[in-house]
């Protein structure tokens, strides 16, 4: 496998990586000719049409957390697990897992193992439009990765979605992720134990509503007209922004290449203060 990618990457003009990790990746390990055509673009979240819905499990508990997204072992969800069987009955703490993967039916012993079904809820895969209503009425968030290797250091997709949803996320995260979560001061981070994360939820559940983070900040990054929409014109795509703004209290970014930043950055209802220009090269990325 290894030198199946190595001769597709060697034949590779230029790379796009979704986490900065990515990068020490191809240099280290790939070995790749010239790492100064590697870029670096933030993933985005295009998401489809929620469905409304009053969610059954979250009527039986004060504080309702939800994991969402690959069941693995890198997922550290059977430590989520562990962490919601240390909670006596004076934190009336909940856990939602939706998702599959080759650590299901492992995660589904394990919740039956330690007579956990009525606090820790396992789905199984659900369609988006009605996994997206489960982030958007939860109390907060959670999600990690298993420290080592490159896989640990990355921005897994799912942190993109919660960030879009300004909700408070708990993450277990080294790397590109923890960096992201730190920046967007929407988040409390703990470690890869049972006993940190566990003050983590303690520490989330005991703020009240208005104490709980939830800043978003959105970062456009761009080289040009190759990422024209044909979908949404400049017009509706500020007034999306604007609403985000002045609705959620959104935060957004612009960094802009081969354009003038600022003027751009404003035709999208962008301020001048959170607009910048980047050279396109290596050094400039």
């Amino acid at each position: 496998l290894y030198k199946w990618s190595k001769h597709i990457y060697d034949n590779c003009d230029s790379f796009i990586v979704s986490s900065p990790s990515f990068k020490e990746y191809l240099e280290s390990v790939i070995k790749i000719k010239n790492p100064e055509s590697v870029t670096y673009i933030p993933q985005i979240s295009i998401l489809p049409q929620i469905d409304n819905f009053e969610i059954e499990e979250f009527k039986k508990h004060k504080f309702n957390i939800v994991y969402c997204g690959n069941i693995g072992k890198l997922q550290l969800i059977d430590l989520y697990i562990k962490t919601i069987k240390e909670f006596e009955s004076d934190i009336d703490v909940s856990l939602t897992i939706i998702g599959m993967g080759s650590e299901s039916k492992n995660i589904v012993e394990l919740i039956k193992e330690n007579n956990l079904e009525n606090k820790v809820y396992f789905l199984g895969p659900k369609k988006a439009n009605i996994a997206l209503n489960y982030y958007k009425n939860c109390s907060c968030l959670i999600a990690g990765l298993k420290e080592g290797g490159y896989v640990g250091k990355t921005i897994p997709n799912k942190i993109n979605q919660y960030m879009y949803f300004g909700k408070p996320i708990i993450g277990v995260f080294k790397g590109d992720a923890r960096n992201i979560l730190e920046q967007s001061k929407g988040s409390l981070l703990a470690d890869e134990t049972v006993e940190s994360i566990k003050n983590a939820i303690i520490q989330m559940y005991n703020l009240s509503e208005d104490e709980r983070p939830e800043k978003t900040l959105f970062i456009i990054t761009t080289d040009g007209m190759e990422n024209a929409s044909h979908k949404y014109s400049s017009r509706e795509v500020k007034k999306m922004i604007e609403r985000q703004k002045e609705k959620y209290g959104w935060e957004f970014l612009f960094i802009g290449a081969n354009i003038d930043a600022v003027e751009t950055a404003a035709r999208y209802g962008i301020d001048r203060d959170r607009a910048v220009n980047y050279n396109a090269d290596g050094k400039g990325t």
